[in-house]
């Protein structure tokens, strides 16, 4: 009996060492469930990444005028502000990454917008959007879990999916103010405010 249990034990060990015939027969078995796997595997990669805890480095206010690359690297040039609109970025760091999240809003139209931007050596991609608009109300986000966080610059930007989608039923209207959406957007992104030292 204990002879028995020691070779299923050993038999157990080898099928997991490369070459042998049983880790031959399971790899195939590994990719399919990749492949079948493969679109929620990259919802989770985006989904961490907005998930990812963020502590805000820097704040610019709201501002009027053109919104400069260095606070919305996704945008290859200075992005004009017209009349009405006013913009705000925060530089933010994880563990591991170094993000920034910029807001652009429109009180008269009420359009509010705000995009997380992972930024790193190699260039600055979008992660994801939020955004409300009065003229189709319902609170919605804007990703691609295929791109998402992997295609850089401008490119990145469009033809991310909508959640829910347009013809979905939204619960809520909002009366936003800069601030509110703000931190609104904050808090989706999980972008909070360093603490300083107790005095």
């Amino acid at each position: 009996m204990l002879a028995r249990a020691d070779l299923r034990r050993r038999q157990a060990d080898a099928s997991q060492q490369p070459g042998t015939a049983v880790y031959a027969r399971a790899q195939p078995q590994v990719k399919m469930f990749v492949r079948q796997h493969r679109p929620r595997l990259l919802k989770m990669r985006v989904r961490r990444l907005i998930a990812e805890r963020k502590t805000q480095e820097s704040d610019t206010g709201w501002r009027h005028d053109d919104i400069p690359p260095r606070f919305a690297p996704v945008f290859a040039r200075t992005r004009p502000i017209r009349a009405g609109w006013q913009w705000r970025s925060a530089k933010a760091v994880s563990a591991e990454r170094q993000y920034i999240l910029t807001a652009l809003c429109n009180s008269l139209r009420d359009n509010w917008q705000a995009m997380l931007i992972l930024y790193g050596q190699e260039g600055a991609s979008m992660i994801g959007r939020y955004e409300y608009h009065g003229s189709h109300p319902g609170l919605h986000g804007h990703a691609d879990c295929q791109r998402s966080g992997l295609e850089l610059g401008p490119v990145s930007i469009d033809n991310l999916q909508r959640r829910p989608a347009a013809r979905a039923f939204h619960r809520r209207t909002f009366a936003w103010t800069g601030n509110t959406f703000w931190e609104a957007a904050r808090r989706f992104f999980r972008v909070r405010e360093r603490k300083g030292p107790l005095l």
